[in-house]
């Protein structure tokens, strides 16, 4: 922002034991994770001032998505993280002043002092050229996954220093995914009962897997920490829906799909191809998880460039309760998929169509469970709706194939397939390519 915002915290007393509790969390922290935390001290440091000097600042760190997406600003009645403030901002729906008013909050200060305390990293694109904006944006996207990584491992090395969710990732892709999928089922029986009755991987006094907890969702859970390639996943997903039985749409599973970090368009559909095979039984718009599934998913489809779900929906757990106006929403997202799987259809880009089906299909199973009869029952939120653009990720291979399209249709739809097959261009940039030809 174009102002500065700065955020103060008193702390009128110390005890000198919290003090000592302090300086030898950290000192712990840093010599037995040297590895991962020698680039990173300011964000251990941050961590446990946090803990033991802010209670309230502390329960707001989350494992289930990066600070960046749970800390909220309010606006009027409205809620937005900080990259959806930017953005507004950037397209003048905020004026410095209302900016200035929105800051004037103390809870907006505060999350936003949060950020700052660990430094995560925004790269404002009105600085910089499209190449140099994208390396920035590279290099900030890198150092932000690496922040929360660190938060997330000492969230969980908070009730034991020796946590080692990594290790037992390892051993899962070696002992159980290695394996064809038909003898996955029992290796992974023989790796549960190693690991629940051996104190090689401890968390106060148990092992990674808990008593009373469900084995796979402790095991997703697991990954999402030890921040496993992308393949790995896919591969755990596999494991997860075709050794286990799994087929039913219900609380346990949306839990599951909430660790699942979404990094690609291949662990996105995968998913998504499951999800859509799966049996409705139980409406789940009353439970908290199933509103962060919503959240997740939905706005995956632009943070993987397919469609601007912020068009359609802000925050989904607040309207999640308001029931006419979510199917409503869905109702207008499954319009506007429809009008460009038929533009998609008609121009025969053909890998996108499919994708487009796969989406379609995963909207009406949401909608499906909304309207379901079978209830359960749990808290409930508050309500929200904006619109928010991006410029195109793939700017210079968006302009090659408008040229070429417009000189030799043919030929060009012929490389738009081809860009979309190689990930050179994504989904939503070809739609837009598509309405800006047959415009023109």
């Amino acid at each position: 922002f174009e102002f500065r915002i700065d955020y103060v915290l008193e702390i009128n007393y110390i005890p000198i034991r919290k003090v000592k509790h302090l300086i030898g969390e950290i000192l712990i922290a840093l010599r037995l994770k040297q590895d991962l935390y020698s680039n990173y001290k300011e964000t251990v440091i941050s961590f446990y001032l946090l803990k033991h000097l802010y209670s309230e600042g502390y329960k707001k760190l989350n494992i289930r998505e990066s600070l960046l997406e749970t800390l909220k600003f309010s606006v009027d009645d409205k809620k937005y993280t900080i990259l959806q403030l930017i953005e507004l901002h950037k397209q003048s729906n905020f004026s410095k002043d209302k900016l200035e008013e929105i800051f004037l909050d103390e809870q907006n200060r505060e999350n936003y002092g949060l950020l700052k305390l660990f430094k995560y990293e925004i790269v404002n694109n009105d600085k910089y050229n499209i190449s140099r904006f994208r390396e920035l944006e590279e290099i900030a996207k890198h150092k932000n996954e690496k922040i929360d990584r660190i938060i997330w491992h000492l969230l969980y090395e908070g009730k034991s220093i020796f946590t080692d969710f990594e290790n037992a990732a390892n051993k899962f892709n070696e002992n159980v995914l290695t394996k064809p999928l038909l003898e996955q089922k029992e290796a992974f029986h023989h790796f549960w009962n190693y690991f629940f009755n051996s104190d090689s991987i401890v968390t106060d006094n148990n092992t990674i897997f808990k008593i009373g907890s469900s084995d796979l969702l402790d095991l997703f859970e697991c990954f999402k920490i030890a921040n496993i390639e992308n393949d790995i996943q896919i591969k755990l997903i596999d494991f997860y829906f075709q050794c286990n039985d799994i087929e039913d749409f219900n609380l346990e599973v949306t839990k599951c799909m909430n660790y699942c970090p979404l990094n690609s368009t291949e662990e996105f559909l995968t998913i998504l191809k499951y999800l859509n095979s799966l049996q409705v039984v139980v409406n789940l718009s009353e439970r908290e998880e199933f509103a962060q599934f919503l959240n997740k998913y939905i706005h995956a489809f632009t943070r993987l460039s397919y469609i601007h779900s912020y068009k359609y929906f802000d925050d989904i757990s607040d309207r999640i309760h308001n029931k006419e106006y979510i199917l409503m929403q869905f109702g207008l997202l499954l319009e506007d998929l429809e009008k460009v799987k038929a533009r998609h259809q008609q121009t025969g880009i053909n890998s996108t169509v499919r994708d487009l089906n796969i989406i379609i299909q995963f909207i009406l199973k949401i909608i499906e469970i909304l309207k379901c009869g079978e209830e359960i029952i749990i808290e409930s939120r508050p309500s929200i709706s904006s619109e928010i653009t991006i410029r195109h990720r793939n700017q210079e291979e968006f302009d090659r194939l408008k040229q070429l399209i417009e000189s030799d249709a043919v030929r060009g739809i012929e490389e738009i397939e081809a860009s979309y097959k190689q990930k050179k261009i994504t989904l939503h940039e070809i739609e837009v390519l598509l309405q800006e030809v047959q415009t023109s």
